[in-house]
């Protein structure tokens, strides 16, 4: 199915008597810029950009713009927030609460587990995996994944039969400029910075960007550096999209009628509504 999740958020909380902006993406519609080429601070950037517009609008009380940040989204949101004091609040849905690196490890293990494969060797690939995306993690972005530690992957992958040309596809994609600079992602660098009240949901059913690790994550970080008002929620059965799903696995998503659960939504607005109204 064809779903619009953004679209019915959007719908949702006017309808509720927020004002949104919704904008295409860098080198999407009219939009101008290459999205193909661009990394995280391009995106922050731009959304920057939407922020400073909003705030010349007569029509909006500048002392209201929040950001809602899904996925990558919950990246960019505190990216922006942390560098500005104009924020009103700040809401992530299913946003890293951890090292990419380890989200990005775990994601595919649950992935893979989900598609029946073999959970002990699975185990073990995760294992060499989390090693192997460390090191990378650690390299400046400029720098060329070393051929060890590709050879490493590849080892890693062996037990689980996986062809050459998947590891040479992953490897591919992981070196990207976007994906390196994805990579060096540290929540707290930006969470520790971020005065604004934060609103933190994600699916126990989410494969992608783990509940339990990844609220986890956040409620540390608030913790430790004494944050005023944050909300953090799990909610039961949704998936990384926040659709009901039966098990959360990524090919659910295009098969599952619900666009985005109406948990969620009111999850959003009654927070928002103690807030602003």
């Amino acid at each position: 199915m064809g779903h619009k999740p953004f679209a019915v958020i959007a719908d949702y909380l006017t309808n509720r008597g927020f004002a949104v902006l919704r904008m295409d993406d860098r080198g999407v519609g009219k939009s101008e810029g290459s999205f193909k080429d661009a990394i995280p601070q391009n995106f922050a950037n731009d959304i920057n950009s939407a922020v400073n517009y909003l705030k010349q609008r007569k029509d909006i009380p500048s002392d209201t713009i929040g950001l809602v940040g899904h996925s990558e989204g919950g990246m960019i949101a505190p990216m922006v927030a942390s560098k500005r004091d104009d924020i009103a609040f700040v809401v992530l849905l299913a946003a890293p609460g951890i090292y990419i690196d380890e989200l990005y490890a775990e994601q595919r293990y649950l992935i893979m587990r989900a598609s029946g494969l073999n959970d002990e060797w699975l185990k073990e690939m995760y294992e060499s995996e989390k090693k192997v995306f460390a090191e990378i993690r650690k390299l400046p972005v400029e720098q060329d994944i070393p051929e060890s530690l590709i050879n490493d992957l590849k080892a890693a992958h062996s037990a689980l039969e996986l062809n050459d040309n998947s590891t040479d596809q992953l490897i591919e994609f992981m070196s990207s400029p976007w994906f390196r600079h994805f990579f060096k992602y540290d929540p707290e660098h930006y969470l520790k910075d971020l005065n604004a009240p934060v609103l933190a949901l994600n699916g126990t059913l989410d494969l992608q960007v783990a509940a339990e690790s990844n609220l986890a994550g956040l409620r540390s970080i608030f913790e430790k550096h004494q944050h005023k008002d944050y909300t953090i929620k799990a909610l039961e059965q949704l998936n990384h999209l926040f659709q009901t799903a039966k098990t959360g696995n990524v090919t659910e998503y295009h098969s599952i009628e619900q666009t985005f659960a109406p948990v969620a939504l009111e999850s959003m607005v009654s927070w928002l509504d103690k807030r602003f109204k």
